[in-house]
């Protein structure tokens, strides 16, 4: 196994050289169930596929993206469009006295709520993090996001949604 991704590592390397890219190439896998997912694999819920691989792109090695009806999830009424020809949830954030518009930001919450995860610096971190995956961010304004996404987290957790 170490051999073929060693071969995947090189190939990698090899088009991202010839393509010019910026980044490295990622894919992601699709488990249909009984399938078992692997202990470095775990189920993404409520992600798309082009989510998957933005993920996947900002250096999660999750492994396995479950498949699941996308169709199903919550959606807000507002919707952002995506190159997969499928839309997002969005929420109006006001940062630096401005209102944005934040892409993916309902189903982020979501998922940090289900992983437990508390409304605390380190979180903010990682919020900032997962927002820039899907929304230009200037790197000047990182720290009033930051400290507008914690404190709409807390909010959205006190809420219990």
């Amino acid at each position: 196994m170490d051999v073929q991704i060693e071969a995947l590592r090189a190939a990698a390397t090899q088009l991202k050289s010839v393509l010019g890219l910026s980044i490295s190439p990622v894919g992601v896998r699709f488990v249909f169930h009984p399938e078992p997912l692997t202990d470095q694999a775990k189920q993404l819920k409520q992600h798309r596929y082009c989510q998957a691989l933005m993920r996947a792109r900002h250096g999660e090695k999750s492994g396995a993206f479950a498949a699941e009806n996308p169709s199903q999830a919550p959606q807000a009424a507002t919707q952002a469009t995506c190159a997969c020809g499928s839309g997002g949830p969005v929420m109006r954030i006001i940062v630096d006295g401005q209102e944005r518009e934040v892409v993916a930001l309902p189903l982020i919450f979501e998922n940090y709520k289900e992983e437990g995860k508390p409304a605390v610096e380190s979180t903010a971190n990682e919020l900032l993090e997962m927002v820039k995956v899907y929304n230009p961010i200037l790197p000047e304004a990182e720290n009033a996001y930051q400290q507008v996404l914690l404190r709409e987290y807390a909010s959205f957790l006190a809420r219990g949604a």
